[in-house]
């Protein structure tokens, strides 16, 4: 119900950039609102059920109820399954950067510390740059043209030792899970719910909660209590899926945790590395 603004900016809608105190109070408030209208317009227009028949119209919407309250509950675990893909899609990438970085430090003169380097490089700016950019319905083609840089330094080394050969395809391999990771985490974590399954929620929720003002209660405080109450409910669970929707995009996304505690990984290994060639260098004559 309270989606009948989702339609409106597809590709970043609006309601990202609110709070989300303020997306729960628009999307419960729009709700219980429609609610309440329909209530009063019903009861306008007499359009309310006969003692005689609010059997019979029970039954059709307890029927009603449990189809549609199956359709969202399925929509509700795919949009949390893709939320959910998104944080480890994430994860792999870190991961993959951070294996990189450990392997490439076996290649030969100074190619391993400007691949290591690189790899630095890439998780900061995913952190700085691309993660608050695609939160705001942006992108980081700096982002991509400094992994696209590295990737191709990786792909066009020769090795020239047995030993070297056999890091680098490890290395290959990890440059290559980063670039998969990283498109399966921009993929899902910038696509979200079409018009159609919103069209089918919005309708749903309209014809479930619509049904409910058909009822004719001797206390209209109470009935207007009930209705609002089950339009409150509906409004939390398009909350849940407008919040969980488009897993990189608005207040409550992924966040780039694993980016964060690799960027740490980094730190430390370059302050044993630094602590052991100081060392080394002082037991010299």
């Amino acid at each position: 119900m309270s989606a009948i603004f989702f339609f409106l900016e597809p590709t970043m809608p609006f309601y990202y950039n609110f709070s989300l105190p303020m997306l729960a109070f628009v999307c419960i408030g729009m709700s219980v609102g429609l609610v309440l209208l329909s209530l009063v317009v019903s009861r306008r227009f007499g359009w309310t059920l006969t003692e005689r028949d609010s059997g019979t119209a029970a039954i059709l919407h307890g029927f009603i109820g449990v189809v549609y309250a199956v359709a969202l509950g399925l929509i509700v675990v795919g949009v949390q399954g893709s939320f959910g893909d998104v944080a480890q899609a994430s994860q792999k990438e870190a991961s993959a950067a951070g294996d990189f970085y450990r392997t490439s430090q076996g290649m030969a003169d100074s190619t391993g510390a400007d691949w290591g380097t690189r790899a630095r490089s890439y998780v900061d700016m995913v952190v700085k740059d691309e993660w608050p950019a695609v939160q705001k319905g942006g992108e980081s083609p700096a982002t991509w043209a400094l992994l696209d840089d590295l990737y191709h330094r990786v792909v066009v080394y020769k090795p020239t030792t047995p030993k070297e050969s056999l890091i680098y395809g490890q290395v290959l391999a990890d440059a290559q899970s980063i670039l998969d990771a990283r498109r399966e985490r921009l993929f899902k974590g910038t696509d979200g719910m079409d018009q159609t399954t919103w069209f089918v929620v919005l309708l749903g929720a309209i014809i479930t909660v619509g049904f409910t003002c058909l009822f004719s209660m001797e206390n209209r405080r109470v009935q207007a209590v009930l209705t609002s109450l089950t339009g409150a409910m509906f409004g939390l669970m398009i909350f849940l899926i407008v919040a969980m929707d488009y897993p990189l995009r608005g207040s409550f996304s992924v966040s780039p945790d694993a980016f964060v505690r690799q960027q740490e990984n980094f730190a430390r290994l370059a302050s044993e590395a630094s602590t052991t060639s100081g060392g080394a260098s002082r037991t010299l004559p």
